[in-house]
């Protein structure tokens, strides 16, 4: 059973119970790539319960995913699905939003090399 689910550069990431993520290609249905603990990979330990498409910003070029999950992580990849960094948060995470700087500066942001559990 999917939890979350996002669509960024024509593939589909969806996150399970299952404590996975997989990232499809929408055009064949086939699954491209699994982001898994299992044989010691950077994956989820618990249910992956969202995912969030973080656009980039004027520090941040790349567009990137972040993963959150019943085992207290918010996790962060490329959007080949390769694991990037992992915040440690005090309980599950549930859900995730995002907001940016605008032109003018009045709204803060973070660049990602500064992620800190405020950032959940």
């Amino acid at each position: 059973m999917p939890f979350g689910h996002v669509f960024v550069e024509n593939m589909l990431w969806t996150g399970s119970v299952d404590q996975t993520i997989r990232i499809w290609n929408p055009a064949t249905s086939q699954c491209e790539r699994e982001l898994t603990h299992r044989n010691n990979g950077p994956g989820h330990t618990g249910a992956v319960t969202c995912l969030l498409v973080l656009p980039p910003t004027p520090q941040q070029a790349a567009v990137h995913i972040a993963s959150g999950g019943m085992d207290g992580t918010m996790r962060l990849w490329s959007t080949t699905g390769d694991f990037i960094h992992q915040v440690t948060h005090e309980s599950e995470v549930l859900c995730m939003t995002t907001f940016y700087s605008d032109p003018q500066g009045l709204y803060p942001s973070w660049p990602l090399n500064s992620l800190s559990s405020a950032f959940l």
